[in-house]
């Protein structure tokens, strides 16, 4: 989509069409609490993100525990249709080497490369000790760091391994490696588990139910904007609950139903992406899933605020653009995207995502260190 302009955008139409015949299930309940009542949050989404798939969707929310869900929504025997132009069929962007930087990028990488051997076991080679006690100082960018690791612990189990469910390109399994853990990546996507396997990953084809039959066989499970498009957010998260060892942690990263940005775009929101994002969870619904389930100590990770660019996102949407396409904005909206970023620090269960984890009963400490 990078070399199409918005006048292309807009004569893309895929909704003009309905989805297949045959190819829609109704659900008639909140797949988060099976609770029955419910009210419309919208009855006219579309495929306005990457414009590829066909049909006009209703979301639903819950009067009970507030999640908001598509009702009727494509089985998952057509949902492929939704995915044709879906971001996993990027290509990776590789990092610069160092021997190619400038001279200040060369420091900042050593001081990057200090922080991330001390805080998340890299070994990385062109590193400066001081990164480890002067990214701290910088708070913003620590969690910008932060977040690229996904919090990994700072302790690693002897042969720790871990899960990547949505792995994609097998980017974070790049990074994970380079801590030290073994990876396993699963993804839908054939293509990009070709990339993933082309990077020497162990990434298999598929959902979670490539490994039923195993328990507790992971140290961590990462579930990365996943949740959003899961037929059966609550059955997956039994599954990694099972293969989790005891005292395994699960991290998971979801658009949040709350977010204020819902609220300013209205239809045009960046989480909603119709029909692709099938179910959308909100803080406490969240929270209250994982600990039914039996999870324990969820805590909310401190990420960077992701408002600003989910915002212009959005108003590319509004606007027909494409995602990436350079988006102007006025002083005005210039102020409200900030004010907005303010309210969410006061009030953080109103965050654009929602990042978590939680950890698997049980003592870490047996596993070994």
């Amino acid at each position: 989509m990078t070399n199409e302009t918005p006048r292309a955008i807009n004569q893309c139409q895929p909704w003009m069409e309905p989805w297949a015949e045959g190819g829609l299930e109704t659900i008639g309940k909140c797949p988060v609490c099976e609770g029955l009542d419910r009210q419309t949050i919208h009855s006219d989404l579309v495929d306005n993100t990457f414009f590829c798939a066909p049909g006009v969707w209703h979301l639903w929310q819950c009067t009970n525990c507030r999640s908001a869900y598509l009702d009727p929504r494509p089985t998952t025997e057509t949902i492929g249709t939704a995915y044709q132009k879906y971001y996993t069929h990027q290509i990776n962007k590789s990092k610069l080497d160092y021997d190619e930087l400038p001279w200040l990028k060369k420091q900042r990488r050593k001081i990057v490369n200090g922080y991330t051997n001390r805080r998340f076991g890299t070994r990385a080679s062109h590193a400066n000790r001081l990164g480890a006690y002067l990214i701290p100082c910088f708070p913003r960018y620590r969690r910008r760091l932060d977040r690229e690791y996904r919090h990994l612990p700072e302790t690693r189990p002897q042969d720790g391994t871990l899960l990547d469910l949505g792995c994609g390109n097998g980017g974070f399994l790049s990074i994970a490696k380079r801590c030290g853990w073994k990876v396993v990546g699963i993804d839908p996507d054939p293509s990009a588990v070709v990339e993933a396997q082309s990077m020497g990953h162990d990434a298999r084809q598929g959902s979670i139910e490539l490994l039923d039959g195993q328990h507790e066989i992971f140290d961590l499970i990462f579930m990365s904007h996943v949740t959003e498009h899961l037929h059966d957010p609550i059955g997956v998260f039994h599954k990694c609950y099972r293969l989790l060892k005891p005292g395994g942690q699960i991290w998971i990263e979801t658009p949040n139903i709350d977010a204020r940005g819902r609220i300013e775009f209205d239809r045009n929101w960046r989480g909603l992406e119709a029909p692709r994002h099938l179910v959308l969870f909100n803080v406490k619904s969240l929270r209250k899933a994982l600990r039914t389930i039996g999870f324990q100590t969820i805590k909310r990770e401190i990420r960077p605020i992701a408002s600003l660019g989910i915002f212009e996102e959005s108003l590319a949407i509004k606007e027909n653009r494409p995602l990436n396409f350079p988006v102007k904005t006025n002083m005005a909206f210039f102020i409200k995207k900030y004010i907005i970023v303010a309210a969410e620090v006061i009030k953080p269960t109103t965050h654009e995502m929602i990042t978590l984890t939680a950890r698997k009963q049980g003592d870490r400490d047996n596993q070994g260190k």
